[in-house]
């Protein structure tokens, strides 16, 4: 029997969009840890945009593609709400970066995504391992890492998945 085949593209969501920063954050960690190089994952919130580059010794940004991360942009119905990094506090508009150091360090980031149908998600990198955890809705509560001493709250963590 001869049949057309079909086939059906999806178009990708929440969840198919954090799994992705998911898995490209593992891969630039270990290349950060191996190459002893610090990578920068940049988004650039306006046009949904993400991009991975190696800062050299001499300060220079360069492309990274050898790891299999390639720039890539969001899908018209999903978007970057806000980002909150260590250096740069809460950003909803313009660019940003997470930093993954050579030690194995990785700069605390929270991502808060959101959907045309007003679904979300929120990703909180973890400093000490580069761990990526994901879940549903808009988490308005920013983690501290337990080791961090004199901060109010420092321990509190309001994971329930990773990454």
């Amino acid at each position: 029997m001869i049949g057309p085949k079909l086939v059906l593209k999806k178009n990708p969501g929440l969840k198919d969009i954090s799994r992705k920063i998911v898995t490209e954050s593992r891969l630039l960690y270990w290349e950060a840890v191996s190459s002893q190089k610090m990578i920068r994952l940049y988004y650039n919130l306006e046009k949904g945009t993400v991009t991975a580059v190696q800062i050299e010794p001499n300060g220079q940004k360069k492309t990274l593609e050898s790891t299999g991360v390639r720039p890539w942009k969001m899908p018209s119905r999903c978007h970057f709400d806000r980002i909150i990094t260590l250096h740069q506090g809460k950003v909803d508009s313009g660019k940003t970066f997470t930093q993954f150091f050579p030690t194995g360090a990785v700069e605390p980031t929270t991502i808060h995504l959101s959907s045309l149908h007003d679904r979300s998600m929120t990703l909180v990198f973890s400093p000490l391992n580069g761990k990526v955890h994901v879940y549903k809705g808009d988490v308005h509560k920013q983690h501290i890492p337990p080791l961090v001493p004199g901060i109010p709250g420092g321990g509190a963590s309001p994971f329930i998945g990773g990454g």
